[in-house]
């Protein structure tokens, strides 16, 4: 197989973003003894890059041993970028600089200005605009572009301006900018102007300036220079995305244009949910609370979830228009979906003081989310607001600290409670077992036999936490008598899986078999049950037991549970992992800080657990 041919099918891959194609030709590259060959690495490159997977493409560059290239080292920096990894981009090009026969070239340096822009470095962009204008770099179009990005991408919106007016020849990249500039400042007419200025030197506008160009006529609210935009596009046949149908949507509706907004609206292939809060928008402006309802209702039917600026603004207009049922009617599905909260913070900035209920609630979705730094602010609020002495506050708020693991904050508050009932006693005595605390839980079960609240008597839930705890501990047969012994339990396929779980565990497998024969039987369609018995057959080679339950799932047409999720707090924003999750935009992030974790780890094991002054290391 000639590399012109290899070429060729690596050029497929990337255009149909086959990754397992393009293993194989890699596989059989390699096989050639090919590697090392200069074009087809690119390509290779270019090929994982698009496919997002940037580990393979820096695996293609490093077997190369020594690239001389120029162009492998820009194809890596490029695929770097383009998934975000700006801290990599960065090293790479730190390394790039100690090799003094190469030299970075004008496809180097737009990855390089990206990366700081990710990263908002701007001493590291001003130093090497200064190093473009000694180098005559400047007068590249596309670097120069790539300046005003950085600025713009900073905040510094004066000197993207400035470096724009400057430059003797632009591009669509540098006009849309500017463009953005303006009406990220505020400066809605200087968009307006400038985008008839980029029309008249000759340039066609995209999808990026038409969609600033008529968010900038939904703020001045010109509806003759926003349809004579829209009429523009639909007389040159320009087909609109999601973007612009939605700014279109948006125009249209906060300029009273109702019917037009929703013609917009119908027309677009995929509704998304820009476009539907849009539209519930222009029709809360008018106080339509109705409308508003209606239009949520057919959002959740066509399976759009909705956001918080979608809950927040038909909150809005049940408040205007003084409706109180849909209020409360959206009340409850806010409780319900645990919504995140965003609408708390949307609610203030509107105006809206919250009260006791609005208080008990977001700090129920707090605990949900264990979104400690919000509920701390949250927190202050309730006391600028006078409702430390409000039991049902008081007791959302020791229940949001005590499941954040916050435990000092929450005896704070329950020392501080105005009557300690038993769900606030209960609340605090779960938290110090179910974070480690078992003597403090202990402690303060004493304390609680010695007060005036007494415990509540064995429920399903004190079984449930009884099996757990015999089962974690290996005394299954103990767990299973307690299930035998009491009719009341003795069947609840819950407690029961609870118990084959701790069987997978300690490898208990005959009464494991025993236990998930029975669950089978009362037709579970808990897919982790039939799973568990599939592994315990499999591991006492028990083949044709294993096809038995195997077949059984794929005629209950059973799969495989969802994958686990966690989340975290990151600046005031609640991010979301799931396991084996390989399209977060910052798995590699949170791969590198976890690697970082494990090794600190295996220091400290090293080093003695109390040792921890290696970690400074």
């Amino acid at each position: 197989m000639s590399i012109p041919h290899l070429i060729s099918l690596l050029k497929q891959c990337n255009a149909s973003k086959s990754l397992l194609q393009a293993r194989v030709i890699h596989q059989k590259i390699v096989t050639l003894g090919l590697q090392t060959e200069i074009t087809l690495c690119k390509n290779l490159i270019n090929v994982y890059s698009s496919c997002r997977c940037h580990d393979s493409a820096e695996l293609v560059f490093r077997r190369i041993g020594n690239p001389s290239d120029i162009s492998l080292w820009n194809a890596l920096l490029a695929s770097y970028t383009k998934n975000h990894a700006y801290i990599e981009a960065l090293q790479l090009f730190g390394s790039l600089l100690r090799y003094p026969s190469l030299k970075p070239d004008c496809f180097t340096y737009p990855s390089v200005l990206k990366a700081c822009g990710g990263r908002e470095w701007i001493r590291c962009g001003r130093s090497m605009h200064g190093h473009f204008v000694k180098s005559g770099y400047v007068f590249d179009v596309v670097i120069s572009s790539s300046l005003v990005g950085l600025y713009a991408k900073c905040g510094y919106f004066d000197h993207a301006v400035q470096l724009f007016d400057e430059m003797s020849d632009r591009d669509v990249a540098s006009w849309n900018t500017v463009i953005s500039c303006y009406y990220q400042s505020g400066k809605y007419e200087k968009a307006l102007d400038l985008f008839g200025r980029m029309k008249e030197f000759g340039f066609q506008p995209n999808s990026v300036t038409l969609t600033t160009a008529i968010a900038a006529c939904a703020r001045l609210l010109d509806i003759e220079k926003g349809k004579e935009i829209h009429s523009e596009l639909t007389r040159t046949g320009f087909v609109l995305d999601d973007f612009m149908s939605s700014a279109l949507v948006d125009m249209y509706g906060k300029c009273g244009c109702l019917e037009m907004a929703e013609d917009v609206f119908h027309q677009m292939p995929k509704k998304t949910v820009v476009a539907w809060n849009s539209l519930i928008s222009a029709y809360g402006s008018t106080g339509d609370c109705n409308q508003c309802m209606k239009l949520l209702s057919r959002m959740i039917l066509e399976g759009i979830r909705p956001t918080s600026t979608t809950i927040s603004t038909i909150l809005l207009a049940c408040s205007r228009s003084g409706q109180l049922q849909p209020g409360a009617f959206l009340h409850g599905y806010i409780l319900r979906n645990r919504i995140a909260p965003g609408i708390y913070n949307q609610m203030k900035a509107a105006g809206v003081n919250p009260d006791a209920m609005t208080f008990s609630s977001v700090l129920s979705a707090c605990s949900q989310l264990a979104a400690l730094e919000q509920g701390k602010a949250i927190h202050i609020s309730v006391s600028d607001n006078g409702l430390e002495s409000n039991e049902v506050v008081m007791g959302a708020l020791l229940d949001m600290y005590a499941k954040c693991g916050a435990m000092n904050e929450a005896l704070s508050v329950f020392l501080k409670l105005p009557i300690r009932d038993l769900v606030s006693w209960t609340s605090m005595i779960t938290a110090y077992g179910s974070h480690g605390q078992a003597k403090d839980a202990l402690e303060l079960f004493d304390e609680m036999l010695q007060s005036s609240v007494k415990p509540d008597g064995p429920r399903y839930e004190h079984y449930s936490c009884l099996i757990d705890l015999l089962g974690r501990s290996g005394r299954l047969q103990e767990a299973y008598n307690v299930l035998e012994t009491n009719a009341e339990i003795r069947e609840d396929v819950e407690l029961l899986s609870t118990l084959l779980s701790a069987c997978c565990l300690h490898k208990e497998f005959e009464l494991g078999e025993r236990i998930g024969n029975v669950i089978v039987e009362k037709g579970s369609s808990d897919p982790s049950v039939y799973v568990a018995l599939s592994n315990m057959y499999a591991s006492s080679r028990k083949w044709k037991e294993v096809g038995r339950v195997r077949w059984r799932m794929k005629e209950l047409g059973l799969r495989k549970s969802n994958p686990g999720c966690s989340w975290i707090e990151i600046d005031d924003r609640i991010a979301q992992f799931f396991m084996g999750d390989e399209w977060h935009e910052e798995a590699d992030m949170v791969r590198e800080c976890l690697a970082v974790l494990y090794d600190h780890m295996e220091k400290v094991e090293r080093c003695g657990k109390h040792d921890f002054s290696i970690l400074l290391l």
